[in-house]
């Protein structure tokens, strides 16, 4: 398997970046910790578009963005499921951001990656998530 870290590389940097904007916005107040939340699905969205652009680079398939895609979601609820014992709390909301994320990037990924006659199957998969 190769991995493709120089188409990965943008999507990589936007990933941390995000990561410390968001980790040091402040927890409290109105707007800050919905802000926080929403970042889930941008968080998500550059994470799993992260892990495409460097397993698949370009050769993409249906059933490869699909798992991959799972993937990320399975680590989405996993992180939900342990913040109870990590001093944070458990919400659904959050897991449905990262989902809203993941769904988004797998979605833009293949729309640059294939051709558009092999994108109608896909769009009718992800319709079922």
């Amino acid at each position: 398997m190769t991995l493709h870290f120089r188409k990965s590389l943008l999507s990589g940097f936007c990933l941390a970046s995000l990561l410390v904007i968001i980790s040091s916005l402040p927890g409290d107040g109105l707007v800050y910790p919905q802000l926080i939340n929403s970042g889930h699905t941008v968080v998500f969205y550059c994470a799993n578009l992260l892990l495409l652009n460097l397993i698949l680079g370009s050769r993409a398939t249906h059933k490869n963005i699909l798992t991959i895609s799972f993937f990320s979601i399975i680590v989405g609820f996993f992180i939900e499921y342990i913040q109870p014992y990590l001093g944070r709390d458990r919400s659904a909301l959050d897991l449905y951001y990262d989902v809203v994320g993941v769904v988004f990037s797998a979605i833009f990924f293949f729309r640059i990656n294939t051709s558009p006659k092999n994108r109608s199957l896909f769009y009718l998969s992800f319709s079922f998530v």
